[in-house]
């Protein structure tokens, strides 16, 4: 493959290889706690590591 097509090609996006979630915890007695979905790493597709994206809290 020539750099020219390289270039052109668009990538597909890549499905994160783990999510990262915050667990809290419930108040009260016999409720129970909730998860919430607080990022995502994605691994590299050469060599040794990620990216781990977080998102702010509200």
């Amino acid at each position: 493959m020539n750099l020219k097509n390289k270039q052109n090609r668009k990538q597909e996006p890549k499905a994160p290889s783990f999510h990262a979630y915050v667990v809290s915890e419930s108040k009260g007695e016999g409720r129970k706690g909730y998860c919430t979905k607080m990022g995502a790493f994605f691994a590299h597709e050469e060599g040794d590591g990620g990216t781990l994206v977080l998102r702010r809290s509200r």
